[in-house]
């Protein structure tokens, strides 16, 4: 029964999660496997403009293609994530993190990065083996430490997150003390108040 309602729990935050930070992977709105402008930030932090290939949520992860010219195969470059911090495609940035799905954070992988911070937040995609549908799953990053899943709060909600924002007290107390508006269905939006918080000390 308690990994039911755990499991319950999972599906209810994901759905509220990705109604706040939905990814735009309409193949009307974009042309599949075309390149479109963007940059790549090589392992020692060079930023290189020029233009890549889009291609779907899954091969994203694993590879991209960057080229200065779209008219010469020649320019052609293959990156995989051990060789860039970041890439941006069209409207899509991808940053590279110590996560690969939640096996093993030792491997990194290029995650779609759906809103920046001091504390990241991300969206990951496995194919469901059942369904053969494409599943997408909330990962977030608190400057460079472990990433972390939904599930890791899923049941203890309110002392995560305080002990995630102890660096900004105020907050952390809010939700500690389960204050109204720093609950579960305001979550995004005290990720957003922490982010501001850091953001106007630099």
């Amino acid at each position: 029964m308690k990994t039911q309602h755990r499991f319950f729990l999972l599906l209810i935050l994901t759905a509220f999660v990705q109604l706040g930070l939905a990814q735009d992977w309409n193949w009307q709105n974009y042309r599949y496997r075309k390149p479109y402008p963007g940059y790549v930030i090589n392992a020692a932090g060079e930023k290189k403009d020029g233009y890549l290939i889009l291609n779907g949520q899954l091969e994203n992860q694993k590879e991209c293609v960057f080229m200065t010219d779209t008219n010469d195969s020649k320019t052609n470059i293959t990156y995989k994530p051990a060789d860039l911090k970041e890439y941006k495609v069209a409207d899509k940035t991808y940053r590279v993190i110590h996560y690969s799905g939640g096996l093993t954070s030792t491997p990194v992988r290029f995650v779609l990065l759906t809103k920046a911070g001091r504390l990241s937040q991300f969206e990951w995609y496995d194919m469901n083996d059942a369904t053969r549908v494409i599943d997408a799953k909330q990962v977030y990053q608190k400057m460079d430490e472990k990433p972390f899943e939904n599930s890791a709060f899923v049941f203890k909600f309110a002392k995560f997150w305080a002990e995630q924002t102890t660096d900004y007290p105020e907050l952390s107390a809010k939700i500690a003390n389960k204050e109204k508006g720093y609950t579960l269905l305001n979550m995004l939006a005290f990720i957003d108040e922490y982010n501001a918080y850091w953001a106007a000390k630099k």
